[in-house]
């Protein structure tokens, strides 16, 4: 009889995948498995379980076969992760939210609640590939907006999320560099 997953074994995954390393084995287990689980449309948000698994350490890598089937399996997850995103954003007008992002500079504040959906709406741009709006730009306003919070939780949650806008602000600038490097 076939072992049914559910989303709690799949958190449970995540926490292994953070706290300990993992054997190509198991991350080709665990591939197969969330590949099945979102094909059967069993979880709510498989993007979450998908990065976590792209994220995992995977080791030892014994002989060229491991090192092969981590390769595949690792393009395979970029893939997933892309049509994930793709999906997730298909029905919104990123042209529209990026002119309203445009706009957050002359306004005085952003509540925090508005800035992190931007910023996950950012995230999920990047990760769906999108190029039909300036994601660089739209970083660079998202970290330079002045966000009001109530708590010390969102404070925390925005201080987090400007810190993953520098590294992705950077990685845009590492790519702008190389391309300039390589039509040389």
């Amino acid at each position: 009889m076939e072992k049914i997953l559910d989303e709690n074994y799949f958190k449970k995954m995540t926490e292994k995948l953070a706290i300990e390393k993992i054997t190509v084995e198991e991350y080709k287990s665990y591939f197969l498995q969330l590949k099945k689980a979102i094909t059967n449309e069993q979880l709510k948000n498989p993007i979450v379980y998908v990065n976590a698994l792209v994220c995992a350490t995977v080791s030892p890598i014994k002989n060229d076969f491991d090192h092969e089937m981590y390769i595949t399996i690792s393009s395979e997850l970029d893939d997933l992760i892309t049509y994930l995103a793709q999906k997730e954003i298909k029905n919104i007008n990123l042209d529209e939210y990026y002119n309203k992002i445009k706009n957050i500079l002359n306004l005085q504040t952003v509540p925090s609640k508005e800035f992190l959906d931007y910023c996950k709406l950012l995230t999920l741009a990047y990760l769906a590939k999108v190029d039909t709006v300036n994601l660089k730009e739209w970083a660079k306003i998202m970290i330079e907006a002045k966000v009001t919070t109530e708590t010390y939780d969102e404070t925390r949650k925005v201080h987090l999320e400007k810190q993953k806008l520098n590294m992705l602000l950077q990685h845009f600038e590492r790519m702008e560099s190389y391309k300039k490097e390589y039509k040389k």
